[in-house]
């Protein structure tokens, strides 16, 4: 949507138990112009890659201006969304926080304040439709 190095304007980051609810959003935004990272459309790239290294790359800021994780109780206890949140909080710290990681939490999850600080802001994804979570990315990105 700009005109940004980076491949992508955001990478979501969830819980295998989240892709339902995920990849409509990611199709919506993608309508809306918005480049998504979504592991599923790349599947032919990833097939007999090392994922450790090219998830930290995207999540780590070198190719996602944004980093979008689904925050739900089975992300906080899966390791690698929790790997991705980590490359991508190194990244945040980096560059002084500003505003890299837009977290949506899912349900009723209480996350850390030593993963995530409590000022920081978040969307509840129970509080908008598919349509109108897209239309909160695709505005965001395009600032």
């Amino acid at each position: 949507m700009t005109g940004d190095h980076r491949a992508y304007d955001v990478a979501v980051s969830f819980a295998g138990a989240q892709r339902d609810e995920v990849e409509p959003l990611v199709r919506a935004c993608q309508q809306l112009g918005v480049k998504v990272f979504y592991d599923k459309d790349k599947t032919v790239e990833f097939w007999g890659s090392y994922l450790h290294y090219d998830m930290r790359d995207i999540y780590g800021g070198a190719q996602a201006r944004y980093f979008m994780p689904f925050l739900s109780r089975e992300y906080l206890a899966s390791p690698w969304p929790m790997d991705e949140f980590h490359a991508a909080a190194l990244h945040a710290l980096e560059i002084m926080g500003g505003g890299y990681i837009l977290p949506i939490m899912v349900g009723d999850v209480q996350v850390p304040s030593r993963l995530l600080s409590r000022a920081i802001g978040y969307l509840k994804l129970e509080n908008y439709t598919t349509d109108e979570l897209a239309g909160i990315v695709a505005r965001k990105v395009s600032r």
